[in-house]
């Protein structure tokens, strides 16, 4: 069974402008004290929902991703917007294939104070549908919408 976080990490880490930004810093759960900024740390706010529309093999996920800086709000939200980009379109990867979110909410500002510095947190949550990939890769994305084009 495919890993559907590694997947997500996967799809993060293989675009050129996250990892300009933050590099390999995703962490699931919680960020390790030593973990440089920025980062994120990714959670399940609910996982494994089998959809049954039609006997489809698809799950429903929400993610809840923090990006934290120690710079500014403004970089927190920046690697946010570029998590989004990266994770709304229609994508494969690690043997997984996800449908265009279907829901995006955030960046939301907010942060916290360590024992050295206050991390600046950019939140954002997406929900999803994602099933084992059967081979084919989806057609490519010409344009991504950013939080701010998104019309409800």
């Amino acid at each position: 069974m495919a890993d559907v976080g590694a997947a997500i990490v996967a799809r993060l880490e293989g675009d050129l402008a996250w990892t300009e930004l933050i590099g390999d810093r995703v962490d699931w759960g919680a960020s390790l004290p030593e973990t440089p900024y920025p980062r994120a740390v990714a959670n399940w706010i609910t996982r494994d929902r089998p959809d049954h529309y039609g006997g489809s093999d698809m799950e429903f996920s929400r993610l809840q991703l923090d990006v934290y800086s120690s710079v500014s709000s403004g970089e927190a939200a920046e690697i946010a917007e570029v998590a989004i980009g990266v994770l709304q379109p229609e994508d494969a990867a690690e043997g997984v294939r996800f449908e265009r979110a279907v829901e995006v909410s955030g960046p939301t500002d907010g942060g916290e104070q360590t024992e050295t510095i206050y991390a600046y947190r950019a939140r954002l949550e997406l929900a999803f549908l994602h099933a084992p990939s059967d081979g084919e890769e989806p057609p490519p994305v010409e344009e991504s919408l950013s939080w701010s084009e998104i019309k409800w």
